[in-house]
């Protein structure tokens, strides 16, 4: 089976996707007051959260966050977090949350 770069490269964005899903889940499970943060979805049970549009869509807003600082690790990664925090203090999220 022959695959190309760019559905190699895909596929590897859809397993990262994938366990982000997982990952996010097993967190809140650990830690129920993070997702309390997040007022679209505080309230839906973690088995359930693979399922919700809300989730889906912060889960991929984080990867994609992810992947622009992995790409930018050794130059400016950490004000990169740094505004991130910033950008989250309305949310009762700040630069803990986002230290490096």
């Amino acid at each position: 089976m022959n695959f190309s770069p760019s559905k190699v490269f895909f596929f590897q964005l859809d397993m990262c996707l994938v366990d982000l899903l997982l990952y996010f889940p097993r967190f809140f499970a650990l830690y129920p007051e993070y997702q309390k943060i997040f007022h679209r979805f505080f309230d839906i049970p973690r088995a359930n959260l693979p399922d919700n549009v809300e989730f889906n869509s912060q889960t991929l807003t984080v990867m994609n966050f992810l992947e622009k600082l992995v790409d930018n690790l050794g130059g400016n990664a950490d004000s990169m977090m740094a505004a991130q925090a910033e950008l989250h203090k309305g949310w009762a999220v700040g630069y803990p949350q986002f230290k490096v």
